[in-house]
Formats: structure tokens, sequence, C-alpha cells
């Protein structure tokens, strides 16, 4: 009798939940912490928030994928100031896919934050943000997508750490961590509030330090 293929889990947040008997949860601490961190930014990167702020708030919920991509996210990474020469990278439209308890999980990263091997390719990743879509009419589920990615990256890494992720759904960004099967979600950022857009910032930048200290 031939072994059963493993079946392939569709981007269904429902699905995906019951699958691998998820616990959802809004208050964890690791979460917390991640989220309420600051940090000192220098002149130069501080006008590079306000102008950003400036020229994003009118139009952010309306720019179609590549447009949120080009003149907000990759800005506000830059800003960030997460890559570490030899150590850390951000990889676009990477795919990653592994079978975990017979099902399997495939998808194609819009942005992943991880270790880095030879010249430049993902070794271990630690965050995923997903889809950089517009607020208005898509049906595509970043969250489902999100999430998928965090539990390949969980079971590829094995070391009993969080994954943390974030999907963007036009101005609004929601922070995600996966510890074995918690799973934990804080309430969204919008990028259209000035002191929202200066934590996101910090959040992006605090990925340096959290992923450093796994080295």
């Amino acid at each position: 009798m031939k072994p059963q293929s493993p079946t392939r889990l569709p981007f269904d947040i429902n699905l995906i939940v019951d699958a691998f008997n998820i616990q959802r949860q809004a208050d964890c601490k690791h979460l917390q912490d991640w989220l309420t961190i600051s940090y000192e930014l220098d002149t130069i990167r501080t006008s590079i928030i306000e102008e950003l702020y400036q020229n994003s708030k009118d139009f952010v919920d309306y720019w179609n994928e590549e447009e949120l991509k080009m003149q907000m996210i990759s800005l506000l990474f830059f800003v960030a100031n997460i890559v570490e020469h030899k150590k850390i990278a951000i990889f676009y439209e990477r795919k990653l896919s592994s079978t975990i308890n017979d099902h399997l999980l495939s998808v194609n990263c819009d942005c992943m934050v991880a270790t880095s091997s030879g010249i430049i390719a993902p070794k271990a990743p630690y965050f995923f943000l997903q889809e950089f879509k517009k607020g208005k009419g898509e049906k595509v589920d970043p969250e489902a997508q999100m999430l998928i990615a965090m539990l390949i990256a969980q079971h590829q890494n094995k070391d009993g750490k969080p994954i943390y992720g974030s999907y963007v759904i036009g101005r609004h960004w929601y922070f995600t961590t996966l510890l074995g099967n918690q799973y934990c979600q804080a309430n969204p950022f919008d990028a259209t509030i000035k002191k929202d857009l200066y934590q996101i910032v910090y959040v992006l930048r605090a990925l340096k330090d959290l992923i450093l200290s796994r080295l």
C-alpha cells in the first residue's frame, strides 16, 4: 500500500488554525515586550519618517502592492536599519515550503528577515511581512499566508523561540508572534497616525536585536 501523499493546505486561516491546533491569544508577554520597545533615532532618519508621513497619509489606502512596497514599506525597513552585514538580511519574493504533520505548506514570502548564508541567501527566517495589499477590494488573505510562513520557519528553525510576523492591509499593520501553537496578535498600528508610524519603525528595528541575541 502506497503511503498517503501530504495534503496541501490552502490560504484559509480557519483551516490552518484547525490543522495545527493554533491557540489564538491577544495578550502575550513576548509580543507586548516587542511592540512597546522604543529607540532614539538620528535626525536623518527622523526627517525621512516625517516626509514619509506627509507623502503617504492621504494615499496609503489606495496604493496597490508595488506602490505600497516601494513608497512606504521599503523606506520603513531602511529607516529601521535592520540589515547586519553577513548576519541579517531582508529578502523579497522568496518561496518557502515544508511538510508538517502530513500537510504540505508552501508560500511566496513578500518580505522575510532572516540570517544569511553564501553571497546572499536566506538561512534561518525569523520575521515575515505579508501581502502589501491596499485597503480596498482585495480578496487574498494575507494573515493566512503569513501564518503559513511562520509555521514553516518554526518547523525549520527548531529552536523553541518565537517567530515574528506582520501583515499589512493599507494603513494597518498587524504584528504577531508564534511560539509553539500559541499565536498572538495585537491591535493594529495605523501608519497614518504619526506616533504609530514611529512605533512601527521601532518594532522593525527591534528585530535586529532579537535575531542577534540568538546567534
